[in-house]
């Protein structure tokens, strides 16, 4: 089964089955597709169209399959291509299609409204990223070696995997336990270990992945790969003669208050350590539960009020908000330098292109502040969307500066 649509602009899309052998054109029925790829999740979207006979909610079940290809049927002479050309010439000699995309129907749905038309909506995810659920507790080698261990399991042909742990050996009580798929295991390690973590599908529909530590997301060849173009940046520009840039918002996160502390814990030989970010003196700092302090506690206030002073002591642990608080029962075990930005979040609605991908350096020109457009200053794309309808191929693109974690000690990267 293959369905399509092109517009105006000479976008298009084409959705083909592998599962339905249905022999006709859906063109009239499509309405829309979007795609979503962002860092640490798997390849999402979802595909709106007509259905007036409950056709495609009868065909488009849950699991089947669907191979999507989008991009420009023709070279777009446009003046806003012709901006593309002058700052990304490189770029423009890759193609101007996605495909490759793999994906299963996840949850369908649809209804009717008041004019009597009848749609029919399925969103989709990439599971064939995800990998099987194993339990493992990987005791051997390398950081860096189970991570190529796991996209191996995954059939990963292309990899970029560049951290500063890699060679951390698993060894001396240190280890590496795992008890959810193959991607989970990849996209927590990640967080973990502050890593940028992508698995994309390449135009001939294998996979690439880039496992990489945030000064190296730009310079990483996985937008290249799924996108089979040759460069690895785009420009932007607002309100210009020539611009592709639609509308634009950008928050600064330095100074925003949050609840908590952003604690991450993980188990190392069956005890917990609590990571906490400390952003205000670029540290990150390990720390671990030492229990004969908390049971040293319950006999203090034991001996000086009985049970309903331990029961206190219990009601207003559990009510702490703040890791101060708590933090006589902890010990420091670790400390290393904090990746850090200037906080900076840009939220852009563009012009669609196919060659805008995950990891892609973002530059500014017109129309936008001095502090997003000062050169010394790294931006890459954490977040893309593609979306083609009636209206013509549009994107929304979240661009982030290298290195950015919030006061709130929430990483973004």
């Amino acid at each position: 089964m293959s369905m399509g649509l092109a517009n105006k602009d000479s976008s298009f899309f084409t959705v083909e089955s592998p599962d339905l052998g249905l022999g006709e054109s859906l063109s009239a029925d499509v309405m829309s597709l979007e795609v979503v790829e962002e860092l640490d999740k798997l390849d999402s979207g979802s595909l709106m169209l007509r259905d007036p006979n409950n056709v495609h909610s009868r065909l488009l079940r849950v699991g089947a399959r669907l191979s999507i290809t989008w991009g420009y049927a023709k070279g777009d002479l446009s003046l806003e291509s012709a901006l593309g050309r002058e700052f990304n010439v490189d770029e423009m000699t890759g193609a101007l299609e996605r495909r490759g995309l793999l994906v299963f129907v996840t949850s369908p749905a649809g209804g009717g409204d008041q004019k009597g038309v009848t749609t029919y909506k399925c969103s989709f995810t990439a599971l064939d990223q995800r990998g099987e659920e194993k339990r493992k507790v990987y005791r051997g080698g390398s950081k860096g070696g189970v991570i190529r261990e796991v996209m191996d399991e995954l059939g990963i042909v292309k990899r970029d995997v560049r951290f500063s742990a890699a060679g951390d050996p698993l060894s001396g009580g240190r280890e590496l336990p795992r008890w959810e798929s193959a991607f989970k295991f990849l996209a927590r390690l990640g967080r973990e270990l502050r890593v940028s973590f992508k698995i994309g599908y390449m135009p001939d529909g294998s996979l690439a992945a880039m496992f990489v530590d945030p000064g190296l997301v730009v310079s990483s060849p996985f937008n290249r790969w799924v996108t089979g173009g040759s460069g690895t940046g785009n420009f932007f520009d607002y309100g210009g003669t020539v611009s592709n840039v639609i509308s634009y918002d950008w928050v600064n996160h330095n100074g925003e208050s949050g609840l908590g502390d952003n604690v991450q814990v993980t188990f190392v030989d069956g005890q917990p350590r609590f990571i906490r970010y400390v952003v205000e003196d670029d540290r990150v700092v390990g720390w671990r539960l030492v229990p004969e302090r908390i049971s040293a506690e319950l006999e203090r206030r034991g001996q000086e009020g009985g049970i309903e002073e331990k029961i206190q002591f219990v009601r207003e642990y559990l009510a702490v908000e703040s890791f101060e608080k708590v933090k006589r029962f902890f010990e420091p075990i670790e400390s290393s330098t904090a990746p850090q930005g200037l906080g900076y979040t840009v939220n852009l609605r563009v012009l669609g292109s196919p060659l805008h991908a995950i990891s892609n350096e973002a530059t500014f020109g017109n129309g936008f502040p001095d502090q997003i457009g000062n050169a010394n200053t790294k931006f890459y794309m954490r977040r893309v969307s593609h979306k083609i309808g009636p209206e013509g191929y549009t994107g929304g693109i979240q661009v982030v500066d290298a290195f950015k974690l919030t006061p709130t000690g929430e990483g973004l990267l």
